[in-house]
């Protein structure tokens, strides 16, 4: 889709989540987004900036800075 030059994309869909309910996807975006050391890292970017709301988004990153975020990064 693109509004006035701009294009606008999204996190391609993922069979392994099922569509009604997409928290762990997310979780899991967030997870490989900061994991990646490579050129790939500005597309989880993308991705889990698209999926997530910014409140976890904010809370997982409050998590981490203090030692405390369970995913495995």
């Amino acid at each position: 889709m693109a509004i006035m030059g701009i294009e606008i994309k999204t996190t391609p869909t993922d069979f392994c989540f099922p569509t009604t309910n997409q928290t762990r996807h997310s979780f899991t975006l967030y997870i490989e987004f900061h994991m990646v050391k490579n050129e790939e890292c500005e597309k989880f970017a993308r991705f889990y900036h698209s999926r997530c709301p910014g409140e976890w988004v904010d809370k997982w990153n409050e998590q981490r800075e203090i030692g405390a975020f369970l995913g495995p990064i």
